[in-house]
């Protein structure tokens, strides 16, 4: 089985060539910083089976971030049998800098030129056969989307054997430099010596311990004394290769006129003014959206449940012993009510940012984004971390890896307790602004933001300056929506994979406990969180402690315990309320703690989640007196 790797610089659309040939099993964002581990998939291309394998969006191989150690351990660990470069035709001299890396190393590599027709309303034209020519290996020009250009490809990585191509040759001084590190250098190696002696040279400290003589570099030093800087030096020159072979292939035309509605968009989407008005009017937007049309569906998708699910499985519940009985039914309620309020909001929350992403506009809203975040004194980075928690904490967490230091990930992990992930927007949206109101919904979203710009505020006082964000904005491009679906389902098949059986587990437990007369015993003595300080109904504990393993099991364990209906008769709307703020300020679930215990170890995962859990306990007991006191 042959090994193929994708590899390319962010927003080169390498995710999308992906998904065109293992049949959309990967993520496509328009945004660096979300794909952090590398995806693969085995499939059948010309009748060859090829393990497919994605790696992270990077600009060149070397060990400045965690996306260029991920794909520099891939290339070593797997040695593969092709590597398809992909090369943005928009932007070529930058992609190229990282194809003659891949080159030095002497691996294998083909060239796919993506975004030609793009390019040529921008005035661009590159020829791929004399950039093959050049390179001395193969060059296509794709279109993932319309599948154009990519059998050619496949044919080339399944049944010609790739060449070596192009390597770059540096001054003298430099070259010799790198003979001094060669010879320092064993003779079994996952890449080229010349290559790891450029590596080495350039300051790569992963490599440093393949040096026989770790004393050559200062002798390299001391004997060239014309290169001072002999990683600067290196990658001037390399780019300037670069820049050479770029503008010998290109051909600049005339500019289409109606590309330039981008720029137009650009000045309103980047003003400091304007740009933050429409990014918060966007969001807005969004959950006015996920409120609306998710209530459409888990109304429909309720109905159905009492209308047909629910009255059949009472009625084989009927023929089964007592304790089985109570078990499926129970499991059922959970079961169908965790779908009903989570998958509707879960799926449109992932859908609208799917959308954006393949707009192309998220990257300039998270630039807005990264201005408010930087008075709190937050690195720019950490913007990125903080919108994929909107999603799932447990990727986010992950994240927060492309942050410097580690009082930076600490603080933005701290935030996660705050930030709403799908999970809790579907608490949020699904039972207090469905059963509630929305103004409900929107108050738990209000106090949100007070408490990021409360803790923010608390980071100003630390000692440390925000680095700045780095963003590359891809150019607006028009969403395929058959892409955006599937990119939808990806990102929220883990509900159904591993939360549905939770949630058929959770609801099993609950009816074998009551069965039993267990619910009691284990719950009696934590209901004075409830009833005492929360003012809630005393059975409210029970959805509260499911919730705490997974935040998932809340809603489903809300209507094992009152009824699928029952809501609104069992708990006020202040009540519901007091319930979601109490469900939402905390670490989301217990695997989101033990990630957060793997990238920043036990002793801040427990202090994390205690801190959390007592915060949105006081602070819901706090709220509701405030409003009983108001007269709510």
């Amino acid at each position: 089985m042959k090994t193929i790797v994708l590899v390319g610089q962010p927003n080169s659309g390498k995710s999308t060539l992906f998904n065109a040939l293992a049949g959309y099993r990967a993520v496509t964002s328009n945004y660096p910083g979300t794909t952090v581990e590398a995806l693969e998939a085995k499939v059948s291309l010309h009748g060859a089976r090829i393990r497919l394998v994605d790696t992270p969006g990077i600009y060149s191989l070397s060990d400045a971030t965690i996306e260029e150690r991920v794909t520099k351990k891939i290339l070593l660990e797997t040695k593969p049998d092709v590597i398809i470069d992909l090369l943005d035709a928009t932007s070529l001299e930058k992609g190229l800098y990282f194809t003659l890396q891949l080159l030095e190393a002497r691996l294998p590599v083909v060239n796919a030129l993506n975004f030609v027709e793009e390019a040529k309303k921008r005035g661009i034209e590159v020829a791929a056969d004399q950039l093959a020519a050049l390179l001395r290996i193969s060059v296509f020009a794709i279109n993932p989307i319309r599948k154009t250009g990519t059998d050619q490809l496949v044919h080339e990585i399944v049944t010609v054997a790739t060449g070596r191509g192009f390597s770059v040759t540096y001054d003298d001084h430099i070259e010799q430099a790198i003979e001094m590190v060669e010879g320092s250098l064993p003779d079994d190696l996952p890449f080229s010596k010349r290559f790891l002696a450029l590596r080495i040279l350039e300051g790569d400290e992963d490599l440093t311990s393949y040096l026989q003589d770790q004393h050559v570099l200062e002798q390299v030093a001391t004997e060239i004394p014309e290169h001072p800087n002999l990683r600067e030096d290196i990658a001037v020159n390399r780019h300037g290769v670069a820049a050479y072979i770029a503008r010998l292939v290109t051909t600049f035309t005339k500019r289409e006129e109606r590309s330039g509605w981008q720029e137009r968009l650009d000045q309103i989407l980047l003003n400091p003014t304007w740009g933050m008005l429409v990014t918060l009017s966007f969001l807005l937007v969004m959950f006015a959206g996920l409120l609306f049309l998710g209530g459409l569906v888990q109304d429909f998708l309720s109905s159905f449940i009492q209308g047909f699910i629910l009255p059949w499985i009472h009625h084989v519940s009927m023929g089964m012993p007592g304790y089985m009985g109570m078990m499926l039914e129970s499991a059922v309620v959970g079961t169908s009510a965790g779908i009903a309020i989570a998958i509707p909001y879960v799926f449109l929350f992932y859908f609208f940012l799917g959308l954006l992403e393949d707009l192309g506009v998220l990257p300039r809203f998270i630039l807005m984004l990264d201005r408010m975040l930087r008075r709190l004194n937050l690195p720019g980075q950490a913007i990125i971390p903080m919108l994929l928690g909107m999603g799932c904490t447990v990727p986010a967490t992950t994240a927060t890896r492309i942050l410097e230091s580690r009082a930076d990930r600490i603080k933005v992990v701290a935030l996660f307790a705050v930030i709403p992930c799908s999970s809790r927007t579907a608490i949020i949206l699904g039972v207090v602004g469905h059963f509630a109101g929305i103004l409900w919904a929107l108050g738990i979203y209000v106090i949100a933001l007070v408490l990021m710009i409360g803790i923010g505020l608390l980071f100003k006082r630390s000692p440390f300056s925000p680095s700045p964000l780095l963003l590359e904005l891809p150019p607006y491009r028009r969403p395929i929506l058959r892409g955006v679906v599937l990119k939808s389902w990806l990102r929220m098949r883990e509900f159904v994979y591993v939360v549905i059986p939770l949630l058929i587990i959770g609801g099993a437990s609950y009816g074998l406990l009551k069965w039993f007369g267990l619910e009691g015993v284990l719950f009696d003595p934590l209901r004075f969180i409830t009833v005492g300080w929360l003012r809630l109904p005393k059975e409210a504990i029970t959805p509260l402690v499911y919730g705490f393993l997974q935040k998932d099991l809340t809603p489903a364990m809300l209507s094992s315990v009152f009824g699928t209906t029952a809501l609104s008769s069992a708990m006020t709307p202040v009540q519901l309320f007091t319930f979601g703020v109490a469900s939402t300020f905390q670490v989301p679930c217990v695997v989101a703690f033990g990630m957060i215990a793997k990238e920043l170890g036990w002793r801040w995962a427990i202090m994390l989640t205690i801190t959390a859990l007592a915060t949105g306990l006081v602070l819901s007991g706090l709220v509701v007196r405030i409003i009983l006191l108001c007269g709510g």
